[in-house]
């Protein structure tokens, strides 16, 4: 099942969204006068998902027939969504600092023989975030870690330098998903993790290419006074650049140390309350397509 969603940012005054921008055939009098917060961008939910193979795909009918009904889809590698006039990508990612925690998936072992190698090139032996949507159950995935996907992305980006902002939702992953019996168990994101989470990013794209919190609130005091005085980038400033936002109500506090100010941090949480946009105005939320 595939599907899109709307993303847009929370503005100090509330939301002003459009219709849909053309990704290539803005105006230049408007890119100097839109900032990023005056736009709707379509984009994907789990959008590295690669889908079942044949045989895990019959033993998830006949043993998790619901299950199955859920997570039988797939979509095109990133940069093919790109190139469609995807602007905002979502990847779920959990931890793996030593490597090789998901490498041997459950349901690729009874599945049948003749299902591709759900890793051929070893990348989840490696530390690092890997990209799945279910471990143990569903984990096929078009870039199996997260610096494999932003690298894709980063390499379209630099192939298509004059593209709208791409907003990258991410999604941490938590020991709160339950696991089959005998499944793969893991942390829940830290400090320690998150900071992690951000030398991986950078790793791929440097600061120069990312909207950040600190770039949004320069000289000013706070976020809020940024944007009060209409600080969001324009579509000029932003264009071929991405945003990375953490799409994890929870972990909110964790990831900007409790201080709400997001300093040094390259992303920004998600809210849900419009009446938090006050109190959060780093903050952005989403709406799903119905």
């Amino acid at each position: 099942m595939t599907t899109l969603q709307k993303i847009a940012i929370v503005t100090s005054t509330g939301w002003l969204l459009l219709l849909p921008l053309s990704a290539q055939t803005t105006s230049v009098s408007q890119d100097q006068t839109l900032h990023i917060n005056q736009i709707q961008v379509i984009g994907t939910h789990n959008s590295y998902h690669a889908g079942l193979a044949p045989g895990e795909a019959a033993l998830l009918r006949r043993q998790q027939g619901r299950l199955y009904q859920v997570i039988d889809y797939r979509h095109p590698p990133l940069d093919q969504q790109l190139t469609a006039g995807v602007r905002q990508i979502e990847l779920d990612i959990f931890p793996d600092p030593h490597g090789g925690r998901f490498s041997h998936p459950p349901v690729t072992s009874p599945a049948a023989s003749g299902d591709p190698n759900f890793d051929p090139d070893g990348e989840t032996l490696k530390p690092g975030f890997k990209v799945m949507h279910l471990q143990d159950l569903d984990q096929r995935s078009t870039c199996r870690t997260l610096v494999h996907c932003l690298a894709i992305v980063r390499t379209w980006s630099r192939q298509h330098p004059e593209h709208l902002p791409v907003f990258i939702l991410i999604d941490c992953k938590t020991a709160r998903i339950a696991a089959p019996s005998g499944g793969v168990i893991f942390e829940s994101m830290t400090p320690v993790l998150f900071d992690a989470l951000q030398r991986e990013i950078l790793s791929v794209f440097p600061p120069g290419e990312i909207i950040t919190p600190d770039q949004v609130r320069g000289a000013h005091a706070t976020l809020l006074e940024a944007i009060s005085a209409g600080g969001w980038p324009t579509l000029a400033a932003a264009r071929g650049k991405v945003l990375f936002l953490l799409d994890n109500l929870d972990l909110a506090s964790v990831y900007d140390r409790g201080d709400g100010a997001l300093r040094g941090r390259i992303g920004a949480p998600r809210i849900d309350r419009l009446a938090d946009e006050q109190q959060l105005p780093n903050r952005f939320t989403r709406r799903r397509e119905p």
